[in-house]
C-alpha cells in the first residue's frame, strides 16, 4: 500500500513540476500587473551548488539516486521553492528519498522534520511493528550521519488525529 502511495504521490510532485515554467510564464504578467515581487535568494549560485550537493551526496542509497530520472527532485522541490533557510516538515517518509536530499540541503540554515506515524497510535499487532520499524530505520539514518542530517528530526503523530507542531 505504502509502496503504491509513494508512487501516486511521486507521479502527482513530477506532474506538477513539468508545469512549473509554463505556468510561471502564464502568471508573471499577472502578478507584475498586481505588484507582486519575488523573493530573490541571495546567492543563487551557493543554493544551486547545495542542491547539486544534496543531489549528489555520497550519504544517499544508490537505488534511490536511481529513482531520481523518474521523481525529478529539482524539478519538483524548485516548483514548491523550497529555499535553503524553510522549514520543511516530511509527512511519512518512508524509507528517505526526499530526506536524502531535503535534510542535508536545509542543515546549514533550515530546518529538516519527519513527520511518522506514532506506532504507540497504531493497534498493536503487525500495523504497529511496520510503523516502529520505519521509524527505527529513519532515526538510525539520521543518527549515522551528523554531518548531513544533525538537525534532522523525526516526529511520531496520531493518523487519526494528525498534529504536526505548534501553530506557527
Amino acid at each position: 500500500m505504502n509502496n503504491r502511495l509513494s508512487l501516486c504521490v511521486g507521479a502527482v510532485l513530477a506532474l506538477a513540476a513539468s508545469s512549473c515554467a509554463q505556468t510561471e510564464q502564464r502568471m508573471a504578467p499577472k502578478a507584475a500587473a498586481a505588484g507582486a515581487t519575488r523573493v530573490a535568494l541571495a546567492d543563487p549560485m551557493m543554493v544551486a551548488r547545495s542542491w547539486d550537493s544534496a543531489l549528489q551526496g555520497q550519504w544517499r542509497d544508490p537505488k534511490n539516486v536511481a529513482r531520481d530520472v523518474y521523481r525529478h527532485p529539482l524539478e519538483t522541490l524548485a516548483f514548491f521553492g523550497v529555499q535553503p533557510d524553510h522549514t520543511v516538515i516530511e509527512i511519512t517518509p518512508g524509507n528517505g528519498w526526499y530526506s536524502e536530499i531535503l535534510a542535508p540541503y536545509l542543515e546549514p540554515q533550515g530546518r529538516y522534520i519527519a513527520a511518522v506515524v506514532d506506532p504507540a497510535a497504531v493497534e498493536e499487532g503487525r500495523a504497529r511493528e511496520y510503523q516502529q520499524r520505519g521509524k527505527t530505520a529513519l532515526e538510525e539514518k539520521f543518527a549515522a550521519l551528523p554531518a548531513q542530517y544533525g538537525k534532522a528530526v523525526v516526529v511520531g503523530y496520531n493518523p487519526k488525529a494528525p498534529v504536526f507542531g505548534a501553530a506557527g
